[in-house]
């Protein structure tokens, strides 16, 4: 029987582990209030680039890369866009990543979604290796 991983942040997963086996964390809605913490609500594939974009100083407003996301094709990272810089508007906008308002009281927060897209044979590993790769596009600010 394989290992479904539902707190897959409190131990190493290894990369070949296939997206299908790594559950949704439910926890959500939560104030990140360190880089730490992250590991709270980010699931395992995302969470190197979560972290990247945390120090880069560019708000992560909701991730997901688990198996329910092969349903819909892609795992995706929702960044704040009102408070990017100029520069990585720019980027995000290079990325294609699709504009959106957060759902929630006015205002709405204007987001960028990036995505990933995801089948049935998409690894951990995949995801990492993609999701870091076009965060170190972004830049500090």
């Amino acid at each position: 029987m394989e290992k479904r991983f539902a707190e897959q942040n409190k131990e190493p997963i290894p990369d070949e582990t296939p997206l299908v086996d790594i559950l949704p964390i439910q926890e959500g809605s939560v104030d990140v209030g360190s880089r730490e913490s992250l590991a709270q609500v980010v699931e395992a594939p995302l969470l190197g680039a979560c972290q990247m974009l945390y120090d880069k100083g560019i708000e992560t407003l909701m991730s997901s890369a688990n198996s329910n996301d092969i349903r819909g094709g892609n795992a995706y990272i929702d960044i704040n866009y009102t408070r990017l810089s100029d520069e990585n508007k720019k980027i995000a906008e290079e990325l294609g990543g699709r504009m959106f308002k957060m759902h929630g009281p006015e205002p709405r927060i204007v987001c960028v979604k990036i995505t990933f897209p995801v089948d049935t044979t998409t690894t951990v590993g995949d995801i990492r290796k993609v999701s870091i790769e076009t965060c170190s596009r972004f830049v500090q600010q």
